[in-house]
């Protein structure tokens, strides 16, 4: 009987493709943004600044950013598969799918894929179905060269090498409490009585923050308006809200009425805080002096406007 001999490039197949990582060079062009940048890549705000030395989130029409385009991520605490599915636009399916999870219970320090596994050749290892890649090792036969012993490319038993692919057990993972990022009830959000609160339309002699309305310009330069988009093309009232804060190093959620719910209703509106619109249906970005920035929809799009100029009523200020 032949012994199963594994070469080591089969082996290398077996075992898979380590995760690779590389680092470019950007050129900010008219409407960039370090969050649309980062999007673009593959990467976080929080990378892109800590690669260049950034203080704060400006950058400048030609300016070169290093981007370091990643195909791995590492769990922080207070990270969930939700909130690192949405930092890179995919699906907590596809991170479960990519990284073999069985629950979305993840522990601070593990490294995720995001990106789906590479195949090398025809033999594909699967951490999920050891037994499958035991029979592929066994079945793949190098030549053997007439001036090497064949006993030095002996394949492990299937026991041995079933052993070293067993997983962790996955009740050893304790997740960082996903209950701190819960959002308010939504039963302890009453809007006050319409009538009772008026849209300062004018009525604010605050002057315009200059650097809020720099960065909401700059976020909605080039881009139009799509209902239910979210990318660095094309956005929606509520996307387009959470582009803005997270220039600014925020984080808030996706829809208008989580934004409501996580925020804090202010009286007296400064620049940089949300202002919601007709029961929660619309939000623009306050950038003081009764003008906004927003995307409003598609035939009158993003850009700056007045506050009274949306129709209806002003649920209130909310600042995060």
């Amino acid at each position: 009987m032949k012994k199963a001999l594994v070469t080591v490039a089969g082996i290398t197949a077996i075992t898979g493709v380590a995760s690779q990582a590389f680092a470019s060079e950007y050129n900010v062009k008219s409407g960039d943004s370090l969050w649309a940048i980062a999007q673009e890549n593959g990467t976080s705000v929080d990378a892109l600044k800590a690669l260049n030395n950034l203080d704060g989130d400006l950058i400048l029409v030609g300016q070169k950013l290093k981007v370091e385009n990643t195909k791995t991520y590492t769990v922080k605490k207070g990270d969930t598969l939700k909130s690192i599915a949405s930092q890179f636009d995919l699906t907590v399916e596809d991170l479960m799918n990519w990284n073999n999870l069985t629950s979305d219970i993840i522990e601070v320090g593990t490294e995720l894929k995001l990106t789906a596994p590479e195949s090398n050749g025809e033999v594909k290892a699967e951490t999920s179905d050891v037994q499958t890649v035991t029979q592929t090792a066994a079945q793949v036969e190098a030549p053997v060269a007439a001036s090497e012993p064949t006993q030095t490319y002996e394949a492990p038993t299937q026991q041995s090498y079933t052993q070293s692919y067993e997983a962790p057990a996955q009740q050893s993972y304790q997740a960082p409490a996903q209950q701190s990022y819960q959002a308010p009830a939504q039963q302890s959000y009453q809007a006050p009585a319409q009538q009772s609160y008026k849209a300062p339309a004018r009525s604010y002699n605050t002057p315009v923050n200059g650097n809020i309305a720099q960065i909401a310009n700059s976020v909605a330069a080039g881009k139009s308006y799509v209902y239910g988009a979210n990318s660095a093309s094309a956005v929606d009232c509520s996307a387009f809200a959470q582009q803005v804060l997270a220039a600014q190093g925020k984080s808030i959620p996706r829809t208008t009425y989580a934004q409501m719910a996580a925020g804090t209703r202010v009286s007296t509106p400064q620049a940089g805080d949300l202002v919601y619109f007709n029961g929660g249906s619309h939000v623009g970005v306050y950038i003081g002096n009764g003008q906004m920035v927003d995307a409003l929809n598609p035939s009158e799009g993003i850009g700056q406007r007045s506050v009274s100029y949306v129709n209806g009523s002003v649920d209130g200020y909310y600042r995060f």
